[in-house]
């Protein structure tokens, strides 16, 4: 088994990110606010993700072309948006833990320019980079899920298990559950149209859903 084994490359790419990350938030955690660390890191890992795929991605000029969205981009697009808005109107209106809002140290600017490029590099890590690395190789056509959507969706859905240390356990579960539809509808989407433009945009638009049923909770915290 080789370094660069479709598995195993993915898998090593996403741990030396992890390692890097530790002592990148050990160093500027003092200085600036959560936001402003989110926004330097996740600039970090879109530069990082570039490079990767520029290097060793095929057919990756296709990417960031726009795509005339088919009837299944649009339904699961509408699906989504749904699944979004029903689950962040219970957890707005009936958690009794905010702590993932961070009200105190949040300042709603920092937090939308913070969650833009977070969704935008996450799609070029988890679709751009892991999913297409991991299908190259293996056949996509006539399959409903690729290989490279099940392995994306599996690290994405590990980054994602903190949920149940700021929300209470109910909602941490139902959102992680979320997580796992998103993923696989986004790689399914990334899969039909060789293009990241509509995972992008899914994945920018289900967060401005977050921030727009947690409005109020900003403007009680006072960090507007």
């Amino acid at each position: 088994m080789t370094l660069k084994n479709r598995f195993v490359f993915p898998l090593l790419v996403y741990l030396i990110m992890y390692a890097f990350t530790v002592p990148l938030v050990l160093t500027l955690k003092p200085y600036i606010t959560p936001d402003q660390f989110s926004i330097v890191h996740k600039s970090l890992v879109i530069t990082a993700f570039l490079f990767l795929i520029s290097r060793y991605i095929k057919n990756k000029e296709q990417f960031f072309q726009f795509s005339k969205p088919n009837r299944s981009t649009i339904l699961l697009f509408s699906i989504l948006g749904m699944l979004f808005a029903t689950n962040n109107y219970f957890l707005s209106n009936y958690s009794i833990n905010y702590s993932y809002l961070d009200l105190e140290n949040t300042i709603l600017g920092w937090f939308i320019l913070a969650i833009t490029i977070s969704s935008t590099a996450e799609e070029l890590l988890y679709r751009g980079f892991i999913q297409s690395y991991t299908n190259q190789g293996s056949p996509v056509d006539g399959r409903l899920l690729s290989q490279g959507n099940l392995y994306a969706t599996f690290f994405f859905f590990m980054a994602h298990v903190g949920f149940y240390t700021i929300m209470d356990p109910i909602f941490a579960t139902t959102s992680l559950l979320l997580v796992v539809v998103f993923s696989l509808s986004v790689g399914y989407i990334r899969d039909k149209t060789s293009s990241l433009f509509w995972p992008i945009l899914i994945h920018i638009t289900c967060n401005y859903i977050h921030i727009a049923f947690h409005w109020k909770h900003f403007l009680n915290g006072g960090v507007v």
